[in-house]
């Protein structure tokens, strides 16, 4: 389910009001935890407002939820959101990559193979198949 969800405005008056989409995965389904809590950390972050402090799910569970909804799904934004991780957290997706579905690592690496063209593609698509561990 998708949802689009209003912040800043009315309820932060220092930031302009602004629409985020939020894609909603019940617990269990397409690689999404069943403990929400056992499969999340915190994450602190410093903000104008000084330090706040915020629970996302752990690199292992936020990109097996990932995985499983770009396979379950084929969602562009489900694929931007993996490059995005990938890309911006390699070390973190190494170190957890044996815990990841095989079979998902392979499907997003056939896709980005079939997808990017452009100039540069071979020496991305090599860093991203050591990311994952995929021969």
């Amino acid at each position: 389910m998708r949802i689009f969800v209003k912040t800043g405005g009315e309820f932060d008056q220092t930031i302009d009001g602004l629409n985020v989409m939020v894609d909603l995965i019940l617990r269990g389904a397409l690689g999404a935890p069943d403990n929400l809590h056992a499969a999340s950390e915190i994450l602190s972050v410093q903000t104008h407002l000084g330090q706040k402090s915020f629970p996302v799910l752990d690199i292992v569970n936020i990109m097996s939820s990932k995985l499983g909804a770009f396979v379950g799904r084929g969602s562009l934004n489900d694929l931007k959101d993996l490059i995005f991780l990938v890309g911006n957290f390699p070390e973190k997706v190494y170190n957890v990559r044996a815990q990841l579905n095989q079979t998902h690592r392979q499907v997003l690496v056939n896709t980005m193979y079939a997808r990017d063209k452009t100039p540069g593609a071979e020496n991305r698509m090599r860093k991203f198949k050591f990311t994952l561990g995929i021969p």
